[in-house]
C-alpha cells in the first residue's frame, strides 16, 4: 500500500499537481513512520520529495526542515560524503538560492562542494555542478575572485558535453559576463559576450 501512495504521489508530482503530490507524499511518510525504524533509507527519500514538494509550494522552513532531517538518515545510512548525501546538501544550498536565502547557500555549498571534490575529484560532475551553484552565489554576493573559477570549469566543462548552446551553459556564460562587467574588465566581459545565442 505504501509503494502505491508513493507512486500515486510521483505521477501527481509529474502531472503538476503539487499540492495533491504533497498530500501524498505527506501519507506515505506518516504510513512509513508507524511502519519502519526512524532511520530506514526509505523514510529518508520520502522526506527528501516532500522537501522537493514543499519547495515547489515555496514553502522553504518547511522544506529546509524537510531537507535535514533526510541529510542526517542518509549521512546516517550512506555515509556524509556518499552521493546519496551530499545531493540533498547540494539541493538544499540551490534553494536556499532561490528562496533569497543567500547569505546562507554558500556555506552548505561550500560544503558540499568540498565533499564532493575529496570523493569524487575536482573533474567530476558533481563537484562541478555545485561549483556552478556556490560560484552563482558568490557573484550574488559580489565575491568575485572565489566565483570566477568555478563558473569558469562550469561553463568549460557543459560546453565540452552539451555544447555552447546549451541552456545551462549560456545562463553561466551571462554570469561570467556580469562578473567580467562587475570587475572592471570589458574586454573579458566582450570576450564571454561573444559566446551568447
Amino acid at each position: 500500500m505504501t509503494r502505491t501512495l508513493y507512486n500515486l504521489a510521483m505521477i501527481r508530482k509529474a502531472t503538476g499537481d503539487a499540492a495533491a503530490a504533497e498530500a501524498a507524499v505527506e501519507q506515505v511518510l506518516l504510513r512509513q513512520r508507524r511502519e519502519l525504524p526512524d532511520r530506514h533509507p526509505s523514510i529518508g527519500d520520502t522526506l527528501a520529495q516532500l522537501a522537493r514538494c514543499r519547495q515547489r509550494a515555496e514553502d522553504f522552513e518547511a522544506a529546509e526542515a524537510c531537507y535535514r532531517q533526510a541529510i542526517e538518515i542518509r549521512e546516517h545510512t550512506f555515509g556524509a560524503d556518499a552521493p546519496e548525501s551530499t545531493v540533498l546538501h547540494h539541493d538544499l544550498g540551490v534553494m536556499m538560492l532561490v528562496a533569497g536565502s543567500v547569505e546562507r547557500a554558500p556555506e552548505e555549498l561550500r560544503e558540499t562542494h568540498d565533499r564532493r571534490r575529496g570523493a569524487h575529484g575536482a573533474d567530476h560532475d558533481y563537484t562541478i555542478t555545485t561549483g556552478y551553484a556556490l560560484g552563482a552565489a558568490l557573484l550574488r554576493l559580489g565575491q568575485h575572485v572565489e566565483a570566477e573559477p568555478l563558473l569558469v570549469a562550469f561553463q568549460r566543462r557543459r560546453e565540452q558535453r552539451a555544447g555552447l548552446d546549451d541552456p545551462d551553459c549560456q545562463r553561466c556564460v551571462q554570469k561570467l559576463v556580469e562578473l567580467c562587467e562587475a570587475t572592471g574588465r570589458p574586454a573579458d566581459a566582450a570576450a564571454w559576450r561573444s559566446k551568447l545565442r
